[in-house]
């Protein structure tokens, strides 16, 4: 399909063809980050929400990439077994002769020396990349969300308007004592 970004991901359970991950709202989203900068009340709601689905729908994709990482870490843990359980005594009882000895270093060699864990291994490492990638967007979306969220909340907080905080600096419908002098020179008309 045109315009479709994906993500391939590869499968813990080995033999399965990867997961294809629909990127679009999640690339789409990264490139509106900038739009943080320039929010303001009336469209940083939008934003929010915005940027709220892009984050749902990328920790939906981490939770399904955690668990084909288990099913991957089952897998090598399996493949591993059957190195150090069978084809590792096979490999040490041709070659014993010529004073290799058995123990934990051969036995780490012939892991890293098997097709089989070497393909599980490079599974696994694809998943942890993949989800390092999506944790990553996970952090720029919740950043930017709540970012968006304290624009919206200062709705109604415009210099514009009568009654802005209680912050020193700020003004109020009716004069404060000591502020930038006193009541001496103010006029006040009460309303009747």
């Amino acid at each position: 399909m045109e315009g479709l970004k994906t993500l391939m991901v590869p499968r813990g359970l080995p033999n399965l063809a990867p997961l294809t991950l629909d990127m679009t709202l999640i690339y789409e989203a990264e490139n509106r980050l900038f739009e943080v900068s320039l929010a303001n009340p009336s469209n940083a709601a939008q934003l929010q929400g915005y940027f709220n689905n892009a984050c749902n729908l990328t920790t939906k994709y981490l939770a399904w990439i955690e668990y084909e990482i288990l099913n991957a870490k089952k897998h090598f843990d399996l493949a591993k077994a059957t190195v150090i359980l069978e084809k590792s005594i096979e490999e040490w009882n041709k070659i014993k002769s010529s004073g290799v000895k058995y123990n934990e270093d051969f036995r780490e060699a012939m892991v890293s020396r098997d097709s089989d864990c070497q393909l599980r291994l490079d599974t696994l490492n694809a998943l942890i990349a993949s989800k390092s990638l999506l944790e990553s967007k996970v952090k720029s979306f919740t950043r930017a969300y709540y970012t968006c969220q304290s624009v919206s909340s200062s709705r109604g907080n415009s210099a514009g308007s009568s009654r802005i905080g209680g912050n020193i600096g700020q003004t109020f419908d009716e004069p404060q004592a000591n502020f930038m002098g006193s009541y001496d020179n103010v006029s006040v008309k009460d309303e009747e």
